[in-house]
């Protein structure tokens, strides 16, 4: 079963030799980490000393993003205006980030999956962050895609991406374990899509499930990085 996708969509494999001009580039992907499963990157140090050890990103005077000096104090918008800590461990055992876009064929496709495993593992200490990535997504059209989509979660908007490039994620959408000692899973959240315009029947592997299911139960993860298939995350 195959479905048409935006030129926009690529693997996470795929290697691009010349990207096109301008602030986005349609197809290709960066270029390949050299660490199979990197740990969370410090961030720069803060320099300004200025009240407190973030630095403050703003838009048009609304707050968007604080880039911390250490990674748990990174901090992005949810949805109602108040700060959010997404790499903060803090009441749970492990955070899950999920990269998304409101226009993604294949990010949108994966709401049923992604809500499934919310109400399964949240109750099992797993907190959650879905977080938008373009940068021109206005705030009303996110908060209308979590009421199209059925989205409750805590929605985040890293216009800036300030997280992304925390994570280094590449695609949209694109799953992070995150614990104690950093990275514990990056990836697809299945394998439904085996490829762009490439859609299995139905999902052979759950593999962000099987890695809750075993850090959860205090287990390494048999295979902690996957090649997640999507939307490419452009650069700024």
């Amino acid at each position: 079963m195959e479905m048409e996708l935006s030129t926009r969509m690529r693997s996470r494999d795929w290697e691009e030799p010349n990207p096109p001009a301008g602030p986005r580039r349609q197809s290709g992907s960066p270029k390949r980490r050299t660490t199979e499963m990197p740990g969370l990157r410090s961030s720069r140090p803060n320099s300004l000393g200025l009240f407190s050890s973030a630095v403050c990103l703003a838009t048009f005077f609304s707050l968007v993003a604080c880039v911390p000096s250490a990674p748990g104090d990174l901090s992005l918008m949810d949805l109602d205006g108040q700060p959010r800590k997404p790499l903060d461990l803090s009441g749970v055992k492990v955070n899950v980030v999920i990269f998304i876009t409101n226009d993604c064929p294949i990010a949108n496709s994966y709401a049923p999956e992604i809500k499934s495993i919310m109400g399964e593992y949240s109750p099992r200490g797993a907190g959650f962050f879905l977080v938008h990535v373009d940068p021109d997504l206005g705030l009303e059209k996110a908060k209308k895609h979590a009421a199209d989509f059925g989205y409750e979660n805590a929605i985040l908007r890293d216009p800036r991406h300030v997280l992304v490039s925390e994570l280094e994620a590449d695609v949209t959408p694109e799953a992070f374990v995150i614990g104690q000692s950093g990275i514990l899973y990056r990836g697809r959240i299945d394998d439904l899509y085996a490829d762009l315009g490439k859609k299995r029947r139905q999902a052979r592997t759950r593999d962000l499930r099987d890695a809750l299911d075993a850090v959860l139960s205090g287990e390494a993860v048999e295979n902690p990085t996957t090649r997640a298939v999507g939307c490419y995350i452009p650069e700024l």
